[in-house]
């Protein structure tokens, strides 16, 4: 199955109103991410506005207290986490950048591209956002 990967701009945008609805309460989550993975869980009393499960990644989109949002992923074969600032809403989710290496979260998968190659593609066993 071929994958298509799409460049998304990465700039900071005003985020749409919150809907107020509540994350999932099932597979070990709650407001803030994923239980007891901290490098999945939002900071503090940050809530998630997305979280994304595939076999191999744990990932949470976290909005501070002023309206930024991060991201924070752990890969679960080694628990190599990452935490990245200024993710940006997109058609199907979200895209970060970091060091050149853009992570898209989408219902669809968690894919993972560094220029124009392709270094995952994670399809997204479940998948919840605002």
């Amino acid at each position: 199955m071929a994958v298509t990967v799409q460049n998304v701009r990465l700039t900071p945008s005003a985020n749409p109103a919150r809907t107020g609805a509540p994350p999932p309460q099932s597979s070990g989550t709650d407001g803030q991410g994923f239980v007891g993975v901290p490098g999945a869980r939002c900071n503090s009393s940050n809530p998630a506005v997305a979280l994304g499960r595939t076999t191999q990644s744990l990932v949470v989109i976290c909005e501070t207290g002023v309206g930024r949002l991060y991201y924070k992923g752990v890969r679960l074969s080694d628990g190599a986490s990452v935490e990245i600032d200024d993710p940006v809403r997109t058609a199907t989710g979200f895209a970060v950048l970091n060091a050149g290496v853009q992570y898209s979260l989408s219902p669809a998968a968690l894919v993972i591209t560094e220029g124009s190659n392709q270094l995952a593609s994670e399809p997204m066993l479940e998948y919840w956002a605002e």
